[in-house]
């Protein structure tokens, strides 16, 4: 369920801008900065309606959903007084978001392109620095002053006890946890003193043949960022590890005669299967080697192209008695030789089936 509870705190409408939201941020955290559980909502909220992504999700399901993303994480902790090493910078806030300096992107590809290998023009969002205030989040260019209580680290280091030597990492109170003391009119205009922009970054992905669906593609300039390769569905080719499945229908006259089948493999081979003396009973395969997916480490090297027959079997036939004669000698008929019933509820009921029905 939607609430305004974050926005709220910070004193703004739901659709405040940015700017207005830093501007609301900096004003409400100096008018709250001796109370602790109030400045604690004020910097989960600001954190997560700065965050498009965020405050979207925020929108929509409100702070359930933000709990939810990080189900898996200690919904208790508290980052005013965590005791932790004091050389540790990371921190977290009370719904437990996280900022992965690891961006991930897909990219769809067809079983032709992992077959062959491919090019693909790539052009991606990322996180750069503002190229108005040169990353410092100044208005004029310039870095905010550090805070002389913190020197600039936003924490301050206490003693839990008296007398004991456990120490806890608070954050400094005098400049709210940003380690600069920010001025309200000083923010930049254009990142609104979140010191990044996004921008779109031009790139070649390279696919190498063999490679596959699942698999995750390091970017050399970029090395924050990485491809996972989706491959598309294929309407004839199914890829089980190294080999490539394909369905082939026959006739049930083929299935019984000898025959020739042309199969067309994927790099556009036309391959000719002869069936001699031999019946092809429904779902039998039949593998071609060598003529399968190319192994990621050996491209050169392939796995096997595996055939499945499916038989259509006609609905309905009458076959005459000479013809019957003939299929019994090469296939004898098999009495089942069935026990007496030992009581009624074991009396067996035989009824005519059309063959149509029977399944083999």
């Amino acid at each position: 369920m939607c609430d305004n509870i974050l926005y709220e705190a910070l004193g703004v409408e739901r659709n405040s801008s940015v700017y207005e939201i830093r501007s609301a941020y900096l004003r409400v955290s100096e008018k709250y900065k001796e109370d602790a559980d109030k400045l604690e909502l004020i910097r989960a909220s600001y954190k997560v309606l700065m965050n498009p992504d965020l405050r979207l999700i925020y929108d929509e399901s409100g702070i359930e959903g933000l709990n939810k993303i990080y189900a898996d994480e200690h919904q208790n902790q508290n980052d005013d007084t965590i005791i932790e090493d004091p050389d540790d910078e990371d921190e977290d806030d009370i719904f437990h978001i996280r900022e992965d300096p690891v961006k991930t992107f897909t990219v769809e590809v067809t079983l032709e392109q992992l077959y062959f290998g491919c090019k693909i023009p790539m052009n991606v969002p990322l996180d750069s620095h503002c190229s108005h205030c040169k990353g410092t989040g100044n208005e004029f260019g310039q870095p905010h002053p550090k805070c002389p209580k913190c020197g600039g680290s936003g924490h301050i280091l206490i003693n839990l006890y008296p007398r004991a030597m456990t120490m806890a990492k608070q954050i400094c109170e005098n400049c709210l946890g940003r380690g600069e003391i920010e001025n309200e009119f000083s923010i930049c205009s254009c990142c609104y003193g979140r010191k990044t922009e996004k921008k779109y970054h031009k790139f070649i992905l390279y696919i190498n043949p063999g490679t596959r669906g699942g698999d995750i593609i390091n970017v050399p300039n970029l090395k924050n960022v990485k491809i996972i390769v989706v491959q598309k569905e294929h309407h004839i080719f199914e890829l089980l590890g190294n080999d490539l499945i394909i369905h082939k229908k026959i006739s049930f006259a083929n299935a019984f005669l000898d025959s020739t089948f042309p199969i067309k493999t994927i790099n556009g081979k036309i391959l000719l299967i002869k069936s001699e003396n031999c019946v092809i009973t429904p779902n039998s395969s039949f593998v071609i080697e060598s003529e399968g997916f190319p192994l990621r480490e050996n491209p050169h090297k392939k796995g096997n192209l595996i055939v499945v027959f499916t038989v259509e079997m006609p609905d309905t036939f009458e076959l005459r008695p000479n013809i019957v004669k003939e299929i019994c000698k090469i296939q004898p008929r098999k009495d089942i030789t069935v026990e007496p019933p030992t009581s009624i509820r074991d009396k067996l009921y035989f009824i005519d089936l059309p063959f149509s029905d029977v399944k083999i």
